[in-house]
């Protein structure tokens, strides 16, 4: 089935009120794994990208790179829990798109 990069479509996909409650609702959910917190050093990003469907829902979500101790799995974790997004738009119709996630755990 196709689907757009964030370039190729004329709306972007956007989180149910705007990309700071994105940020506020992985900030809530994420759980930083024990081994992190007792390792101020074994910190960094965790990065993913999934699809927002025509529907918004989120599919295909995919850890691109993490820092390890179950960080990248409790990103995805949380994703699934995500509400539906805003679709994206392309021609006037919403259109299943790839979305980038970077995610720094501090």
């Amino acid at each position: 089935m196709k689907f757009y990069s964030t370039s190729a479509v004329e709306i972007l996909p956007k989180f149910p009120g705007g990309i700071q409650k994105f940020h506020d609702f992985l900030k809530k959910n994420y759980v930083i794994p024990k081994e992190i917190m007792d390792d101020e050093d074994s910190r960094g990003g965790v990065f993913a990208t999934i699809k927002i469907e025509k529907d918004g829902s989120l599919s295909e979500i995919k850890i691109l790179g993490d820092f390890g101790c179950g960080s990248g799995k409790e990103l995805e974790r949380v994703l699934r829990l995500s509400p539906n997004w805003i679709p994206a738009i392309k021609d006037g119709n919403p259109v299943r798109c790839l979305y980038s996630i970077p995610y720094y755990v501090q």
